[in-house]
């Protein structure tokens, strides 16, 4: 038993609308991660660079890459699943300003490293 064409057509609509460049363009500056395969509007790179992490994965994504890590690839586990959770309190209620909170999180990452 068929959809209807009516349902059909709106699946079809809600599919191009969600794979447009700007929706992909939103969900890259909400959520990260990296399209090189899309012509970017005028401005994104630069709105995508105030979130430095975007804009480090973003300037080495080419037309040549092969593999877009996930931002988890580029962060240890230890620092991404237990340090930033046990130390985002911090930040939150003050005792760590926000370059203090850095500074952990990047000690921790340099620590990983050397395990």
């Amino acid at each position: 038993m068929g959809r209807p064409e009516e349902e059909i057509e709106l699946a079809k609509a809600f599919l191009a609308f969600s794979n447009s460049s700007e929706e992909i363009e939103a969900y890259l500056l909400a959520e990260g991660g990296s399209a090189p395969l899309i012509t970017h509007s005028d401005g994104f790179l630069e709105e995508q660079a105030k979130v430095q992490t975007l804009g480090d994965l973003s300037a080495d994504t080419t037309a040549d890459t092969v593999f877009v890590p996930c931002i988890l690839d580029m962060i240890p586990a230890s620092v991404a699943n237990s340090d930033f959770g046990r130390e985002l309190p911090q930040l939150a209620n003050g005792t760590y300003t926000p370059e203090q909170f850095a500074q952990v999180l990047t000690d921790a990452a340099a620590e990983a490293s050397l395990e």
